[in-house]
């Protein structure tokens, strides 16, 4: 389901606190860095804090208790994580973008995507590759992938050795059966996740900020 959010005028936004920080620290911004924390969130044991600043190296792991997390994986892309979630980032190289969602809930908003991007999500012995802006959805816990809006391409396995096209307002249930993409309907399921209701919030969050420097 594509969602009202205004254009990304600047996208590597590392806090929404005042739009003067913002502004500052959009220079620094590096893929891996964790803009927001709500709650309870740790980085690989270690309590963040709600201005943390600090970047997810290869083979470090974000978790939330009650609580959720905003992550820079490149300009203009947003990893969001549910209440009781985990993910390990795999590679934050610019041009190769990893992360594999060990538990919980996990969304991926993307608003700008180069032919240079190679943005993958793990999920099992699943892998995702993001091909078009739009808003993803993986739930370790359910076992399923979603597409709200967007384009991706799912491999079930590496032994299947093959690549699945899914759609907007499709999703995949990655249960050992054949993978297939089935129809869901996109407004009732946002209207029950609160992954996604908190995921927007962040996004007009930004949108806005952006709009607001554009106007300076």
């Amino acid at each position: 389901m594509p969602r009202s959010r205004a254009m990304m005028v600047l996208s590597l936004a590392t806090s929404l606190m005042v739009p003067s920080a913002y502004a500052q620290n959009t220079i620094a911004a590096r893929p891996g860095t964790i803009n927001y924390v709500e709650g309870q969130a740790t980085l690989n044991g270690q309590e963040l804090s709600a201005k943390s600043g600090v970047e997810v190296g290869a083979g470090q792991t974000v978790s939330t208790a009650n609580g959720k997390i905003e992550v820079l994986l490149t300009p203009g892309v947003f990893l969001r994580l549910g209440d009781n979630s985990a993910v390990t980032m795999v590679s934050p190289d610019l041009t190769k973008t990893e992360v594999q969602v060990n538990k919980g809930t996990a969304e991926v908003e993307v608003d700008q995507l180069y032919k240079q991007n190679d943005l993958l999500v793990d999920q099992g012995p699943a892998q995702t590759k993001l091909l078009k802006n739009g808003l993803y959805e993986f739930d370790a816990t359910a076992g399923t992938m979603r597409v709200f809006d967007g384009e991706a391409a799912l491999s079930p396995s590496e032994s299947a050795k093959k690549w699945i096209k899914v759609k907007n307002h499709h999703e995949v249930a990655l249960n050992g059966a054949e993978a297939k993409p089935q129809d869901f309907d996109g407004q009732e399921v946002a209207n029950q996740d609160p992954l996604y209701q908190w995921s927007k919030l962040r996004a007009d969050y930004l949108g806005q900020a952006n709009l607001n420097l554009a106007e300076e």
